[in-house]
């Protein structure tokens, strides 16, 4: 079991690593995080909150649907290794203090934590609980950040830490779920474009970003943590993919039974992989390569490559199962 166990902690390095065997397996999923937080050099810094951390994780697991197919605990557990691979990427490796990779790593188990499987313009369009609590702004985004930060206080996650430290974890938790809201798309580019933040300096330097672009810094992450599926291997972006396709057609026929307004994509049939490709390819080419391109950008010396890469060749896939050629996986 150790072996295992060690060897599997030592692939979570890896992109598309098969993460299947930490769904229902707690002590490994423990100990993959203690693991994960020795080779970020934070286990000293975090190591009261490591100890408390399981709780924690068994009452945002409990949260998750089971029957949504793509909202689920595998989603969150894809967001929270795509998280680690990025702070632990030549890239970003020493430029956030600990608190704010505490936070980060919190925010990518948490960040869609209770999803229904349907998007924010069905709970308004519908009126739900959820839009009327949150006056339709951000309505998932919000529920699940406050679910997050309840479970923290409920487990006593944070509760051996510094008001301080306390205070600035949650703002990150809350700021970075709040900004996966799609809605804060464009706002993410133009900052990964445009920030002024020397990041080769601090790397060099071994210095962290100032707290406000480490805040901004923290929620582009997450961004795009939560939009990894087209940065993998295509084997497991293929298969996202379909899940992701499945939410869309099952909600689109809801839509439908309701009376309310549909987005024709979305009534793509997830089995027709001809049908679903125009979707795919338009999605990487408009939203995915642009985010992961401006990621690998703001890290300056193109540290990201290998993911950028992966989105333009899951893009040519996807442009030739629209053609009817084959694609093996």
């Amino acid at each position: 079991r150790s072996r295992t166990a060690a060897a599997f902690v030592d692939g979570i390095e890896t992109w598309g690593h098969d993460l299947s065997p930490l769904e229902n397996d707690q002590e490994l999923l423990l100990k993959s995080i203690k693991e994960t937080f020795q080779r970020l050099n934070m286990a000293e810094h975090s190591s009261a909150v490591v100890e408390k951390i399981g709780p924690f994780l068994l009452a945002i697991k409990g949260k998750y649907s089971t029957t949504v197919s793509y909202h689920s605990w595998k989603h969150a557990l894809s967001t929270w290794q795509a998280s680690f691979l990025l702070l632990a990427s030549p890239a970003f490796f020493g430029v956030l203090p600990p608190d704010e990779m505490l936070a980060l790593i919190l925010a990518a188990f948490g960040h869609d934590v209770d999803h229904p499987g349907t998007s924010n313009n069905f709970q308004v369009n519908s009126m739900s609980s959820l839009a009327l609590r949150y006056n339709d702004l951000s309505v998932l985004e919000n529920h699940h950040a406050a679910l997050t930060s309840s479970a923290f206080q409920d487990e006593g996650t944070l509760q051996d830490l510094e008001l301080a430290s306390r205070q600035r974890i949650r703002q990150v938790v809350v700021t970075s779920i709040l900004n996966t809201d799609m809605i804060k798309h464009k706002e993410n580019l133009a900052w990964l474009e445009t920030a002024s933040a020397d990041v080769p300096g601090h790397r060099e330097r071994n210095e962290t970003l100032d707290p406000e672009s480490c805040l901004k810094l923290c929620g582009a992450l997450l961004h795009c943590a939560d939009l990894v599926h087209p940065a993998l291997p295509w084997k497991a972006h293929k298969q996202m993919s379909i899940l992701v396709a499945e939410e869309f057609y099952a909600q689109h026929q809801e839509e439908t039974r309701l009376g309310l307004p549909t987005l024709p994509f979305m009534g793509k049939d997830p089995k027709n992989m001809a049908e679903l490709a125009p979707i795919q390819v338009g999605f990487l080419q408009f939203v995915a390569m642009p985010l992961w391109s401006a990621m690998n950008f703001f890290s300056r010396d193109n540290l990201l490559d290998e993911v950028v890469l992966n989105v333009g060749d899951n893009k040519e896939r996807w442009q030739k199962l629209g053609k009817g050629e084959e694609v093996s996986d």
